[in-house]
């Protein structure tokens, strides 16, 4: 859109905005997903949808091992025509905010001129957190694709095993590195603060 847009001799005349992106779930997670509630609840195929229910199908997302192979190469993670970037702020610091926050990027002097007319104009309400937050907290980078990734497409595309035993299999080694992980810079950040 930026290309045709220049080409036009208009993009002076639009805002691109685009949005901070974790991954998308292959699309088998998401039919096995819906294949499954449907028999163990009757919802049938169009439920009532909570995209961060943190049931089974939220820790394949979570653990990125599961995304679309696109994800894996993803271009546009970092590299951006857009003026302004926005998406879920879900940082450490508003794990109690139940109401959600949004995180804006300027990522071009016009974006920047944009969110600043809103501020003044009292239509947002800013709080100014470092870049790095941005790095630490959304994962701007393209995920790893686990070296199992085709072995768990398969299992997703089959009948044989259930999406919670395919979790168990898949999700909990390393749910529990993570833990076993996050428990170890505990440990060590006490034994330096003494």
């Amino acid at each position: 859109l930026d290309l045709l847009l220049k080409s036009k001799n208009k993009r002076e005349q639009y805002v691109l905005i685009d949005l901070i992106c974790y991954g998308v779930p292959s699309r088998y997670l998401w039919e096995k997903y819906l294949k499954e509630g449907s028999e163990r609840y009757g919802y049938g195929f169009h439920p009532d949808i909570r995209f961060r229910d943190k049931s089974g199908f939220y820790r394949f997302f979570h653990l990125r091992n599961c995304c679309m192979e696109s994800c894996y190469e993803c271009k546009f993670r970092i590299a951006s025509s857009a003026d302004i970037r926005i998406g879920d702020y879900w940082g450490p610091g508003y794990r109690k905010d139940k109401e959600g926050v949004s995180m804006v990027i300027a990522l071009t002097e016009a974006g920047d001129a944009i969110l600043h007319k809103l501020k003044t104009e009292n239509r947002v309400v800013p709080e100014e957190k470092e870049c790095s937050d941005y790095w630490t907290v959304q994962y701007p980078y393209n995920p790893i694709k686990p070296v199992f990734y085709e072995e768990l497409i398969e299992d997703l595309k089959s009948d044989t095993k259930s999406l919670d035993d395919l979790a168990s299999l898949y999700c909990s080694g390393f749910e529990l590195y993570e833990k076993l992980y996050n428990l170890y810079n505990r440990v060590r950040s006490v034994i330096r603060n003494r």
